[in-house]
């Protein structure tokens, strides 16, 4: 069945008929994702399904020289492993958090380049790094073991682009 009568009011002796077709799932609101070969979801947020605490690694600021900042965590990690990702700094009423974008492993940890300075921490404050994800199936997702979490279309075929929207769209007057 495609679809009922959803009600038929009559007057006088005219009924007319209100149809749902398909149950009403028409007026069902879809997820919010696309098609594009990045991932739909953010990471750690429920449909990543990967534990922030499982990506972090704290420690203490080693030295400040304007966006780059030496940490004494993640020596082991590869180059651009937090990148993407945040750092706290601090505690307290002085923590700050700053989004990583670009992260290189030195002697005795990590050096981060974040995009905005610090404000309040200085060098012996607390840090604790957490690794990011460029929401591709062959960079961030299989770096975090996370591609079965993977919600978009690594192998979408280039002809998709050409499809139309159907929206249709006047163009002059």
């Amino acid at each position: 069945m495609i679809g009922t009568i959803n009600r038929a009011p009559r007057t006088d002796k005219i009924f007319r008929a209100t149809a749902v077709l398909m149950g009403g799932r028409l007026k069902t609101l879809v997820p919010d994702a696309t098609v594009k070969t990045t991932c739909n979801c953010t990471v750690y947020d429920a449909n990543c399904k990967l534990d922030p605490a499982d990506f972090t690694d704290t420690g203490l600021i080693t030295a400040i020289a304007g966006l780059t900042i030496d940490v004494d965590v993640g020596e082991a990690n590869a180059d651009d492993w937090y990148s993407s990702g945040y750092a706290v700094f601090g505690t307290g009423d002085d923590i700050e958090v700053r989004i990583v974008i670009r992260s290189e492993s030195i002697i005795g940890g990590t050096r981060l380049t974040v995009l905005r300075p610090l404000v309040t921490n200085i060098v012996g404050a607390a840090a604790a790094a957490t690794a990011g994800c460029d929401s591709q199936f062959m960079g961030g997702c299989a770096d975090l073991d996370n591609q079965l979490n993977f919600y978009g279309a690594p192998h979408k075929p280039p002809y998709i682009e050409a499809v139309q929207s159907g929206i249709k769209t006047r163009i002059g007057k």
